[in-house]
């Protein structure tokens, strides 16, 4: 290819122009890597390494130490922290997966009427977003600002709290339904390739 450019008095005007040819989508995506990691991995590096110090003071000046490790993962605290994260988590796989399973059941083996607005329904706590989720049952259930709980208290004249989303059990269903759409989702796909005559 050289020898003919060449012959033909040397290489064309593009040649030198695809040479150097840049693809815009790797410019995007390098801006937006470098973007995430400036507001990302520069506020964690200081993190870690202030982690490394004692407080600074009026009084003192900040020293090294690795004391801040020791307090924290020696800690009584941090155990119990570590098993209530646990407890949550598996409450909330295990009741997303139930109602996932039960709502992919009763639309896959049963002759449930409205079928495709069903499924569609039990999409919709999928697609709104976890805060406004979590506000909502805040509103609903709190202990002293939830409508349910207002409701109650005035139809049988007392200040029982019925509903409390601030405990353990209140956090796994709230989370539980919010994720529920996931495991209806693969139950669903499941249901719909396996044997009925498997059940």
């Amino acid at each position: 290819m050289e020898a003919v450019a060449e012959r033909h008095g040397g290489p064309g005007p593009g040649a030198q122009s695809t040479r150097f040819r840049v693809d815009f989508k790797w410019v995007v995506l390098g801006v937006c890597v470098a973007a995430v990691a400036y507001l990302a991995l520069i506020p964690l590096g200081f993190l870690l390494w202030q982690s490394f110090f004692t407080p600074h003071t009026a009084a003192k000046a900040a020293e090294f130490t690795f004391g801040n490790y020791a307090a924290a993962y020696s800690s009584v605290q941090t155990a119990k922290l570590f098993v209530n994260s646990l407890l949550f988590a598996a409450g909330t796989a295990a009741f997303s997966l139930i109602v996932g399973t039960a709502l992919a059941w009763m639309n896959e083996r049963t002759n449930t009427p409205f079928k495709r607005l069903f499924f569609g329904l039990a999409l919709v706590p999928l697609i709104i977003p976890g805060i406004l989720f979590t506000i909502s049952w805040i509103m609903l259930a709190s202990p002293k600002i939830g409508i349910f709980n207002l409701l109650l208290q005035y139809w049988f004249r007392t200040d029982t709290v019925f509903f409390n989303v601030y405990t353990m059990w209140g956090m796994i269903w709230v989370d539980g339904l919010h994720y529920s759409p996931m495991a209806f989702l693969l139950m669903t796909a499941a249901f719909r390739s396996m044997d009925p005559a498997l059940e």
